[in-house]
């Protein structure tokens, strides 16, 4: 059966390394779905708003993993936990792509044996499951804070825990561990790199900003297993002379 390359932007995996490790690893496995099936992911694919290219989404738990895909790619583009602000939402709900894209598209042949993507329980409130529409809220921006607001508190305390598990070099540590605002993460004198990281997990971006980031080649869903656990510590970037898109 064929499979499609995968790209994924630098939020992807940013906020990647912000869920939950149960949640992580369930990523991998929904990835391998899509890699072969995006136009449905098994009959759980979903358009969500007016983007271009369209934007879809699949669900992991109360997690949505949004993604789009075009010439024999798939992008990744962000995954957003639902919650009490996205019920909402009214945007449309567009449906899946009425006929699979000319073989042509495809990207890579596999063997005919196909390996069977893992299944899970969902244990969702049957709100979510009634309420595919809200998922499009995920996808908006932070409201910007008032000019005359006192700074914005971080949403979670910062703990040692939390910044292994983001992967943030020890030095960083102590200046950190004391931040508790935004404008305490502008002063401490981060790698842009980290910055963007820390601030990708806690405060997530907008679709219009992650779209027009860069994209990284992921060799397989597998490589995002070892990038979690720090194996892997880096992606080929996907040039755009090669993006069919331009």
């Amino acid at each position: 059966m064929a499979k499609w390359n995968l790209i994924a932007p630098p939020t992807f995996l940013n906020e990647l390394l912000g869920l939950p490790a149960d949640v992580s690893r369930r990523v991998t496995q929904k990835v391998k779905v899509i890699e072969r099936d995006p136009i449905s992911a098994q009959g759980d694919a979903k358009k969500i708003g007016d983007h271009t290219p369209p934007i879809y989404r699949t669900r992991i738990g109360n997690y949505r993993l949004f993604y789009s895909f075009g010439d024999g790619w798939v992008k990744l583009i962000c995954i957003r936990k639902r919650d009490d602000r996205t019920y909402a939402d009214d945007l449309p709900d567009r449906g899946t792509p009425a006929t699979a894209p000319p073989a042509n598209l495809i990207a890579t042949e596999l063997p005919e044996k196909r390996t069977e993507a893992a299944t899970f329980a969902t244990a969702e409130p049957a709100i979510l499951a009634e309420d595919d529409e809200a998922d499009a809220r995920l996808l908006a921006p932070e409201p910007a804070a008032s000019p005359s607001a006192e700074p914005r508190l971080l949403p979670v305390v910062i703990s040692t825990e939390l910044l292994h598990q983001w992967q943030i070099p020890q030095n960083h540590w102590p200046v950190l561990l004391q931040s508790t605002t935004e404008d305490d993460l502008l002063v401490a004198d981060l790698p842009v790199a980290l910055f963007d990281r820390i601030c990708d997990i806690l405060f997530p971006r907008s679709v219009a900003e992650i779209v027009r980031q860069p994209e990284y080649v992921l060799p397989e869903p597998e490589a995002l297993d070892r990038y979690i656990e720090g194996e892997l510590t880096a992606f080929l970037l996907r040039l755009d002379i090669l993006d069919p898109r331009i």
